[in-house]
């Protein structure tokens, strides 16, 4: 998983401080979710609480720290203490509470409520359940393993065969509610809804243990709203795509791609669906429909069965779609924090604007410095400053080929960037002497 490969990467804490990596470009706090720290120990002086996740793999929640964009901080480790502040979840089984946001739950385990914000605006479709697992047979004509004929909508049927749902973690900063469903003729499906203190956000993690053949999955999120379109995240930017079918070419859109997000807005309201391994969905309407799991036999007749780990969250916003709403929350789900036994000095670099994304940072293949690549992520054409943790002897404009186009003014250690909307920058940074 991500977590283990990142984890591999820096090493485990040792003595009594804990070095927590974050290797997106711009600060995380809240409600922090670590990895490898001892059990019986927490972040001293931090609000804390440990939760086992569906994998086995045990988290310490932390709330009070600020781990820097593009950089580190070290983290005192001390033993963990019962916490003094309540939890602020209120969950009766039928209804779950918190300050940000109300859910009901039905019979079989879906949403039939879900107001979130200060407002606390429906965002359920009326008689139509949220995270509503959707099993049909799926006999393409041609391509068995890649190909979803346009009839399949209608061989979907909704399973509602619940085991069980236990609580397993409530505390001050997390509430996870564990279920198990049975599905199709003998697949099961193990998912924790994660809730975390002062967020909106409802986090699905999900254990499918996959035995179906011909058979396709889906997770089902019909809500309120009325957008004309959806925005699906493609590589270096998103795509807008219509959510009505009025013609033919409308019409052959029941099934397209995405990467780490789809968003539904309102000019004053949205929900988004992020997801850390699925890359199909639906839309109409307002309903988003994620594809978990696909049956084909051919060319291996064994498909996908078996085991599959997987995370998809629900995200509603207000004030309609932006970076910060959408763009931001769906990279901290797909890119954990990594702890280890050293921190950095300063951050390695950061920019001025949330629209901006450090996409990733290498060494050149020349040997000459690192290439930084950065876009823009909300069409929306912009001028920021990209400063240097570190100092640097020059800085030039690059293109993907990592050729120099031009070099840039270094004043005060960074450097200004005007964007076109989607643009990629590609940027060489050489370090000053004697940096590292």
């Amino acid at each position: 998983t991500a977590r283990a490969i990142c984890r591999s990467l820096i090493g485990r804490p040792v003595g009594g401080h804990l070095a927590v990596w974050n290797s997106l470009g711009w600060d995380r706090g809240g409600v922090l979710a670590l990895a490898g720290i001892p059990r019986g120990m927490a972040p001293a002086g931090l609000l804390s609480q440990r939760a086992v996740r569906l994998d086995g793999e045990e988290i310490v929640l932390c709330e009070g720290a600020t781990i820097p964009g593009m950089g580190s901080c070290s983290l005192a480790l001390a033993p963990a203490r019962a916490a003094a502040v309540p939890s602020p979840f209120r969950y009766d089984g039928k209804t779950l509470e918190t300050p940000e946001l109300q859910a009901a739950f039905d019979e079989a385990g879906g949403l039939i409520s879900f107001k979130a914000g200060a407002e606390r605006h429906e965002l359920c479709a009326p008689g139509k359940p949220m995270n509503a697992f959707l099993l049909g047979e799926d006999v393409p004509a041609a391509w068995d393993n890649w190909d979803i004929d346009e009839d399949q909508v209608l061989k979907l049927r909704r399973q509602t065969d619940m085991v069980s749902r236990d609580v397993v973690s409530d505390g001050p900063l997390e509430f996870r509610l564990r279920s198990l469903w049975r599905i199709g003729r003998s697949s099961e499906i193990r998912q924790d809804l994660v809730m975390r203190a002062g967020s909106s956000m409802l986090i699905f993690e999900t254990e499918i243990d996959w035995k179906e053949k011909h058979a396709l999955l889906k997770a089902a999120f019909p809500t309120s709203l009325r957008p004309s379109f959806a925005r699906h995240e493609i590589q270096f930017g998103h795509i807008e795509r219509p959510v009505e079918r009025n013609n033919r070419y409308e019409t052959v859109k029941f099934e397209v791609c995405q990467h780490k997000w789809t968003d539904l807005s309102e000019n004053r309201h949205g929900v988004a669906l992020l997801n850390d391994c699925k890359y199909g969905i639906s839309t109409e309407s307002g309903e988003m429909r994620l594809t978990l799991m696909k049956a084909g036999l051919h060319p291996d007749p064994r498909g996908d069965e078996g085991v599959h780990f997987l995370a998809y969250a629900l995200l509603p916003h207000a004030q309609g779609f932006s970076a910060g709403a959408v763009i931001r929350p769906a990279y901290e789900l797909n890119v954990p924090l990594m702890t280890g036994d050293a921190a950095a000095g300063a951050p390695l670099l950061s920019v001025s604007s949330s629209n901006v994304v450090i996409e990733s940072v290498k060494p050149a293949e020349d040997g000459r410095g690192y290439i930084v690549r950065l876009y823009e992520a909300e069409r929306s054409s912009c001028e920021t400053t990209v400063s240097f943790g570190r100092a640097v002897s020059s800085v030039h404009r690059c293109n993907l080929l990592e050729e120099d186009l031009a070099q840039m003014e270094v004043r005060d250690n960074a450097v200004r960037v005007m964007f076109r909307a989607f643009e990629i920058v590609s940027l060489r940074v050489i370090l000053a002497e004697g940096q590292a």
